[in-house]
């Protein structure tokens, strides 16, 4: 009840109030949208898609700008970055290899938890670089490492399962920051900086400007953290490992985004774009004699992130585009400093 009634009550109390300040009643339709939007985002008072459609729509119905400019989201390199990494997460789930990787930690000899938050920690580092999108791999890698601290004998309210699930959590998440399509946030940047700027960041030159402290640095800081807060007793491992040939997909599923990773850490030298790599990746695996990506998977692809992404690059191409808040409320704050 309360959240039907800030629905009407947020946008109707900013448009009453610019109305005071703003003359063009186009301008003060742009701003009270863009703040509306911004905190329907912020607090989800309603669902985000529903934002979106919203923002989208009156956009277009009160011709707050071009068509191009109010639909740029569709087009920029970040939406397709997104949708190609929800499909490879996909992929990997289809042949199974997510499951596999939960055997590459029973293979540690004499296991401290330390060490084995290192390795987590190493592990989650390098899967940011095969899989874009830190959304698909959280949800990939949280089930692994539920079996993983259950083999290490942690029971789920331990100190030592915790930390395993938080070390999974931030070690795919915070140092994928460096790693230009390891992440949404990323993916706008990139893709806001191409629509108003023209400029196309290159994942080599992104890596190595980063890297060494959002990626490195910051890694160690996660593992003494963790380590400091939730150290534990690690108990001897319930289940032995099974060493399996790979499979047929699994190495075709292996070799793509390995291919793929080399493509986007050379692009200075090509120049192709992250999502066009990524998507010949995605062609690839959803080619009838291949099959790994199929149909369903499309079918099952949350289409409301994607929107998300699209809206809010559009929304940041609207605003570097609006001569008003260019030209108006930009210069009167640059005057004041």
């Amino acid at each position: 009840m309360i959240k039907n009634i800030l629905f009407f009550l947020i946008p109707l109390v900013i448009y009453i109030s610019l109305s005071n300040f703003i003359v063009d009643e186009k301008n003060v339709i742009l701003v009270t949208l863009l703040i509306t939007v911004i905190i329907f985002w912020a607090t989800s008072i309603i669902p985000d898609y529903q934002t979106s459609l919203i923002f989208l729509f009156t956009s277009l119905i009160f011709s707050l700008s071009s068509k191009d400019i109010i639909f740029s989201g569709f087009s920029s390199s970040a939406f397709w970055l997104v949708f190609a990494g929800m499909l490879i997460a996909s992929a990997i789930k289809n042949v199974k290899l997510s499951e596999r990787f939960s055997t590459f930690f029973t293979n540690i000899k004499n296991p401290s938890y330390l060490s084995i938050l290192i390795y987590i920690n190493i592990f989650s580092l390098l899967f940011s670089f095969i899989m874009p999108s830190s959304l698909g791999r959280i949800v990939l890698l949280l089930p692994i490492a539920a079996i993983i601290a259950k083999n290490f004998g942690f029971k789920e309210h331990d100190n030592g399962y915790v930390g395993i699930m938080l070390a999974f959590i931030f070690s795919t998440v915070i140092p994928a920051f460096a790693i230009l399509p390891a992440n949404v946030p990323n993916m706008i940047l990139s893709g806001l900086t191409h629509e108003i700027y023209g400029f196309e960041l290159l994942y080599s030159h992104y890596l190595v400007a980063n890297f060494f402290v959002l990626g490195f640095i910051k890694n160690i800081i996660i593992v003494a953290m963790i380590y400091f807060m939730y150290h534990d007793t690690v108990k001897p491992s319930i289940l032995k490992s099974e060493k399996n040939l790979l499979s047929k997909d699994e190495k075709i599923v292996i070799g793509t985004t390995l291919m793929m990773l080399l493509f986007w850490t050379t692009d200075f030298i090509h120049g192709i774009s992250s999502s066009v790599i990524a998507i010949v990746g995605v062609l690839f695996l959803a080619n009838p004699a291949i099959n790994i990506i199929k149909n369903k998977d499309l079918n099952s692809i949350n289409f409301a992130s994607l929107l998300l992404v699209a809206s809010i690059i559009s929304l940041g191409n609207i605003v570097a585009n609006n001569d008003y808040i260019k030209e108006v409320l930009y210069w009167k704050i640059y005057r004041r400093r």
